[in-house]
């Protein structure tokens, strides 16, 4: 948004289901997964199950504390069936939960202490709702790392790195119930949750001052929706600025709707 005017550009943050941010305590949102009541770390690595998430959860089971892993893979089928098998053989001592694909990830944010993700904007989004401190794995170059300063620069989230690593992010936030307590707080100040309303509420602002001002005045030439544009076929909707004079036109003139 750099460059533009506060005119052009509405901050509301990404918008997300009104679930996000509505659920009960940890403790609740475990009973419901059929989780232990323990502390929890969800990792995650977004819908086509990006990144070295097997090392990472080796990585974090050989911490020295007790808590339960759970993992979302997302479209990745093969690496949630190879983090099975490595279940199977006993390779994790904090059991590993591996998981698909999921709809309701709003509880399994709910259920953990903490989240270790890609800094993507939705992903993020729902975190600040959900109210939980997020770990940032491997961002990809360009937005995600864009995303992933401005989180560190703002006391939102906790960088990983050559020079920090994963182990060490966790084992310092686990360690740290002011520091996690700290994070939450700075996330309830930027928390997008109510980026939907805002975001309609502007829309149906911005439309009814459209229509006051102009209620007759036919979208201007040349606009995709206008019916002065040159060789427009027929049966394109013709669309007025006052949606109480939305008509279609097939050939001869219809009946408003």
């Amino acid at each position: 948004a750099r460059g533009m005017t506060k005119y052009t550009v509405q901050p509301t943050g990404s918008p997300v289901h009104d679930n996000v941010g509505d659920w009960p305590a940890k403790a609740r949102c475990r009973a419901m997964l059929n989780w232990a009541d323990k502390p929890t770390l969800l990792v995650m690595s977004g819908s086509m199950g990006f990144g070295s998430l097997i090392d990472q959860v080796d990585e974090l089971d050989s911490l020295p504390m007790d808590f339960q892993i759970a993992v979302i893979c997302g479209n990745n089928a093969d690496l949630r069936d190879k983090l099975l098998l490595r279940i199977e053989a006993g390779a994790y001592r904090k059991y590993g939960r591996p998981l698909g694909f999921i709809d309701n990830v709003e509880t399994y944010m709910g259920a953990a202490d903490i989240v270790c993700t890609k800094p993507g904007g939705l992903s993020v989004s729902e975190t600040f709702c959900v109210g939980r401190p997020i770990v940032l794995l491997d961002p990809i170059p360009g937005l995600e790392e864009l995303n992933a300063a401005f989180l560190v620069n703002n006391g939102l989230g906790v960088p990983t790195g050559r020079n920090y690593t994963l182990r060490e992010a966790v084992y310092n936030l686990f360690s740290s119930p002011r520091r996690m307590a700290s994070i939450e707080r700075e996330q309830k100040h930027n928390s997008p949750c109510d980026a939907a309303d805002k975001l309609s509420a502007f829309l149906i602002q911005k439309a009814e001052i459209y229509r006051q001002s102009a209620p007759n005045r036919e979208a201007p030439p040349g606009s995709m929706v206008g019916n002065k544009r040159r060789g427009r076929r027929q049966g394109q909707a013709r669309v007025l600025a006052d949606p109480s004079k939305i008509y279609v036109k097939r050939g001869k003139r219809q009946k408003r709707a």
